[in-house]
């Protein structure tokens, strides 16, 4: 049988349709060379919070045009990884390119930015405090709002409101994403937290945020939250989604099977990148 970028696109488009969180196309994670590429970019952006340059990768879709205007998903990693996470680990560009040759996806084609999220010079060692982690974890928070949005809203061609941004990320990354998205709804429309949380009580911005399910839910048009059925934390996290239920705050609650793993997340990933932007 010759395979050609037709049939791939066939067996993609099924497997998409009939697809649940426990039956994911065996290949939706892997390089496909039929079907069309976007462009991964590696650079840096000055960031006047910490005083440096900071790195950054970058994804563009398939067919992206510098004179077409784009939404965007900032996409955070999680603790002992860099802003190469997503793609060396996580084969976000595979499963973006998969998605965009997928009709039945319906994808919105989208800037995808991969920051890295510990506020630290490049070529500093990783404090091995967890209290000193922690700290620049959080510092990054600033530096995503006051210095990366901007740098990329200048540099490429972007749909710089709420309505057109989305913010997710896994574990570290998804407990950046809740600190940074829940108080600034001005910026995002879109969260997406994998296997990770929030512990009440919370700061008083996000506490705000959540006391105010109407006006948070008019704001918010989506707000997922996922795990591994066997995650190390799979009890907090599930706790944070009862008490998201209890507050009234929409979201979608998304249980995989696996750990505090790249399965998990790769599968997160592969389920939200559709829902963004419609």
């Amino acid at each position: 049988m010759r395979i050609t970028s037709c049939t791939i696109l066939i067996v993609l488009t099924l497997a998409f349709s009939r697809a649940s969180a426990a039956d994911l196309p065996k290949n939706f994670d892997a390089e496909q060379s039929a079907v069309p590429h976007g462009k991964v970019e590696k650079l840096t952006y000055p960031s006047k919070t910490l005083g440096f340059d900071r790195p950054v990768v970058v994804y563009t879709p398939p067919n992206y045009l510098k004179d077409t205007k784009y939404p965007v998903l900032y996409l955070l990693h999680g603790s002992g990884d860099d802003e190469t996470g997503w793609n060396i680990k996580g084969a976000a560009n595979n499963i973006l390119d998969n998605l965009y040759a997928n009709p039945a996806a319906k994808m919105t084609p989208m800037i995808v930015v991969m920051p890295y999220g510990y506020a630290k010079k490049p070529g500093t060692p990783m404090p091995t405090d967890p209290a000193e982690r922690g700290k620049i974890s959080r510092a990054f928070d600033d530096d995503l709002i006051n210095n990366l949005i901007p740098f990329i809203d200048a540099k490429y061609p972007t749909l710089a409101d709420a309505q057109h941004r989305a913010l997710a990320g896994l574990s570290m990354g998804g407990s950046q994403t809740l600190r940074g998205g829940l108080p600034n709804l001005k910026l995002f429309s879109y969260l997406g937290c994998f296997s990770s949380m929030l512990r009440d009580p919370f700061p008083e911005a996000i506490e705000k945020v959540l006391a105010d399910a109407d006006t948070t839910n008019s704001k918010l048009k989506l707000f997922y939250l996922s795990t591994g059925d066997k995650d190390k934390n799979f009890d907090g996290i599930k706790s944070f989604h009862e008490l998201l239920d209890n507050r009234n705050i929409k979201h979608q609650w998304a249980v995989k099977s696996g750990t505090h793993e790249w399965k998990v997340w790769r599968e997160s990933l592969y389920e939200l990148a559709p829902l963004l932007f419609h």
